[in-house]
């Protein structure tokens, strides 16, 4: 998994790019993949926040998440993963990827 892996707290508009890939590395492609794609974030023990992503390039397996009002309000690493749905009910679950989220100035 590939993305955005830093940003700066309280930032809206963010368009987060992730690569979904195997175990060895390879792209995942997401031809068959039914909108939306969860991405769910969750910062130390919080509650974990689910969002909705789209695939933005299902050649070469790319999900995309623009960040909103309330996201990333908290400095920290945030952990994410994405859980993605096939026709027939298949759901694929990414491995999990840090976040970075910097504390404004």
């Amino acid at each position: 998994m590939s993305c955005c892996k830093s940003m700066v707290q309280g930032s809206t508009g963010v368009e987060i790019f992730m690569t979904v890939r195997d175990c060895d590395g390879n792209v995942v492609p997401l031809t068959d993949a039914v909108d939306p794609v969860v991405l769910k974030l969750k910062l130390g023990s919080s509650a974990t926040v689910t969002r909705n992503a789209v695939v933005h390039d299902r050649e070469r397996g790319i999900v995309r998440y623009q960040t909103i009002g309330g996201d990333f309000g908290t400095p920290g690493q945030w952990k994410a993963q994405l859980l993605i749905t096939f026709p027939g009910g298949k759901v694929i679950n990414s491995k999990p990827f840090v976040i970075q989220v910097d504390a404004s100035i």
